[in-house]
């Protein structure tokens, strides 16, 4: 019986052994399959286009900038990487001629390949704008999808005038003539335009490029990655890009622009462009927890590097290594910070470290939809006497501060009391003030200095107790002069301030039984003041 066994055994695993040599290795995953084809790419940037068309900026930076990332984390050898800038239509037309020759050659070789062609620059509806010279869409599409690659993508970022926000892309008209059939000879080609065939594309000096390249890039360096897997498929960076596009450019004075994406593939899911990996010289940056994350060159003050919006935790992104600074916008505040991304490791995202910024700086940076701040601030002040014999002034203050760009303005209601008492009468005097006070704000680390001018009416009754008949009596002043004061963040939106004043009073001499005043008289002064305040949005 047990040599039965033994014998039922070595038989089972024998069979294992066969059915493990006859099972066929299981395909390599999309992503996979396309990091061993041979990549080729061309990029291709104009800031000048036709003799009418303004100047741009930054489309041959932003075709450096593609062809830097796709080296770096999309597996493109930078000998089969081909950057033109400044260049005219024969000139284009010819590159894309020999890259297609050397395509053609991997492939007749036996490897699979893949070519992404990239274009910023001028265009109308149906040319490109080169440098004085033209060159039709349909024949650089027929170039692209003529060439022996398996996979072949065309990324259109056309652009034709502009000033701060420069218009980008093609005038209204009947739009690209771009239309993909089953009669394909290879695998797949995909198409994708940063704007609909009516709308135009803009280009940004905060991000020193286009709107669309710039969220294309973010994607591709990771903010794309919906199902955590490592790598961006173009499926994937189209959808970030179209999504953000839209968001942003709806703010712009030009409007909203929609990225297009059309695509036959066959035979195979969606591609891989980019893998999240710590390639030579880079890092990897985790967030974990969602949200709208900006990231700049060096300091807060430098270019928009990268952009990550995301409502699920643990996203990353590839950058260099280097300084950067990271902001994290939210409805009612900002979180940001310095921080360094090291080569080969990854970094994770400490909102603990982050310094948190109040919706009043907010809007002062100028980092915020927000256009204004505002909320109650609740105080005491402390005023000198603006007359002999009278005491100190104290005053209980309501203002409700309105912080704009520039400028805080801070209406205030203020009630005050003072007295005098001598051997014949004693004096009880009562205040009603009415002020508006307009401050520059200067924000220094944590804490906000402000220095301005004030200005305020007030209403002042005198009331007496004396051996013989003293009527109440009233007053108007007018007060005018400067103040300065500091304001420290606490939490949840409170904060304290602390304020002094040098004012000025005119007024006239107290009114007596008859109605009558006394001479203009006026009084130099000193007021202190502290108060907690509460911004609401």
């Amino acid at each position: 019986m047990t040599s039965a066994r033994v014998a039922l055994t070595a038989l089972l695993l024998l069979l294992l052994v066969l059915v493990g040599i006859a099972t066929p290795a299981p395909v390599a995953a999309a992503g996979g399959a396309d990091q061993e084809a041979a990549r080729f790419a061309l990029l291709i940037g104009n800031n000048r286009g036709h003799a009418g068309d303004a100047q741009l900026r930054f489309a041959s930076h932003d075709a450096a900038r593609v062809a830097r990332l796709l080296q770096d984390l999309g597996s493109f050898p930078g000998e089969n990487t081909t950057v033109l800038t400044a260049r005219s239509a024969e000139q284009v037309r010819r590159a894309l001629l020999s890259i297609n020759d050397r395509v053609r050659q991997a492939v007749s070789g036996g490897r699979r390949a893949m070519l992404l062609v990239y274009y910023s620059g001028h265009a109308d509806a149906r040319t490109l704008h080169l440098e004085g010279t033209s060159l039709e869409v349909e024949e650089l599409r027929k170039l692209v999808t003529g060439s022996a690659a398996t996979l072949r993508v065309l990324v259109l970022d056309a652009c034709h005038s502009g000033s701060a926000t420069r218009v980008k892309g093609g005038r209204p008209g009947p739009g690209f003539s771009i239309r993909l059939t089953n009669r394909l000879t290879s695998e797949g080609f995909a198409i994708i335009t940063s704007s609909a065939a009516t709308e135009e594309s803009q280009e940004s000096d905060q991000l020193q490029g286009s709107f669309f390249t710039h969220y294309l890039l973010s994607g591709l360096r990771g903010a794309a990655d919906r199902n955590r897997d490592g790598q961006v498929s173009l499926a994937e960076a189209y959808a970030y890009a179209y999504a953000s596009t839209l968001s942003v450019t709806s703010r712009t004075l030009v409007g909203p622009q929609h990225p297009t994406y059309e695509y036959d593939i066959r035979g195979k899911g969606d591609f891989m462009i980019t893998r999240l990996r710590a390639a030579a010289g880079h890092g990897v940056l985790s967030f974990g927890a969602p949200g709208h994350y900006l990231i700049f060159a060096e300091r807060a003050e430098g270019h928009v590097v990268a952009e990550l919006l995301t409502d699920q935790p643990r996203a990353r992104i590839v950058l260099p290594a280097g300084r950067y600074f990271l902001r994290k916008r939210a409805p009612d505040l900002l979180l940001e910070g310095p921080l360094t991304v090291r080569a080969g490791a990854r970094s994770d995202v400490d909102e603990g470290g982050l310094r948190r910024v109040a919706y009043a700086r907010l809007v002062r940076k100028g980092a915020g939809r927000r256009r204004l701040s505002h909320g109650p601030l609740l105080g005491y002040a402390l005023h000198g006497p603006v007359a002999a014999g009278l005491g100190p002034l104290s005053q209980l203050e309501a203002s409700y501060p309105l912080a704009l760009r520039h400028v805080t303005l801070a209406p205030r209601v203020a009630f005050g009391w003072t007295s005098a008492d001598n051997d014949r009468l004693t004096l009880e005097h009562r205040e009603l003030t009415l002020s508006l006070a307009g401050h520059y704000v200067l924000d220094v680390g944590p804490v906000g200095l402000l220095v301005g001018l004030v200005g305020g009416y007030s209403l002042a009754l005198q009331r007496f107790s004396s051996a013989g008949q003293a009527p109440d009596r009233t007053s108007h002043l007018f007060s005018f002069g400067g103040e300065a004061g500091l304001e420290w963040p606490i939490r949840w939106g409170l904060y304290l301030q602390l304020r002094g004043a040098l004012l000025t009073y005119v007024f006239r001499g107290m009114d007596d039984a008859l109605g009558q005043s006394g001479s203009t008289t006026t009084a130099l002064t000193y007021g202190i003041g502290a108060g907690i305040g509460w911004q609401l949005q």
